[in-house]
């Protein structure tokens, strides 16, 4: 058995890696949708920088710091970000999210519920553990794992290049 994997996109190698590093630090969009499953949700927005402090604004308005980032951008950058649906948690009322949805559709598996999420025209799918009580209409608080974000440019590369 191979230990490296080649992801091909249109005739062209658009990955080479071993199969974790391509989940965890796929190099294009393609690739992080290509691999995993459910695959990984992809939100248009924009990222800007102040000072030291990065953050992205979805599309849809709302807006996630990037803590950790070292990102080199003053002015607003088209950027999509990636994040996986297990990378997102359901959190209640009380707690401070990053944003709200409503729920559309819900998936019971046994061991894991997937849950689809609206905001506005994007929708998120989340992987929780177990099954939960939701139903389709319900609005949900979301909290984000900054960690786990992956930004991609307009071009398609891992952003910042």
């Amino acid at each position: 058995m191979a230990d490296t994997i080649g992801v091909l996109n249109q005739g062209n190698v658009a990955q080479w890696a071993h199969p974790i590093e391509l989940y965890r630090r796929p190099k294009n969009m393609f690739v992080a949708t290509f691999i995993g499953s459910p695959r990984m949700n992809l939100i248009k927005g924009v990222v800007a920088s102040q000072d030291v402090t990065s953050s992205f604004t979805a599309t849809e308005g709302w807006t996630v710091p990037l803590a950790g980032r070292d990102l080199a951008a003053t002015d607003t950058q088209p950027v999509w970000l990636g994040i996986r649906p297990e990378d997102i948690r359901l959190v209640d009322a009380n707690s401070a999210a990053d944003l709200s949805g409503k729920v559309t559709i819900v998936e019971r598996l046994g061991a894991e519920t997937y849950v689809n999420v609206v905001k506005g025209t994007e929708t998120l799918l989340v992987r929780v553990r177990g099954d939960i009580a939701l139903r389709s209409g319900d609005t949900v608080q979301l909290v984000l794992d900054r960690a786990s974000f992956h930004l991609f440019d307009q071009a398609d590369r891992v952003f910042p290049a």
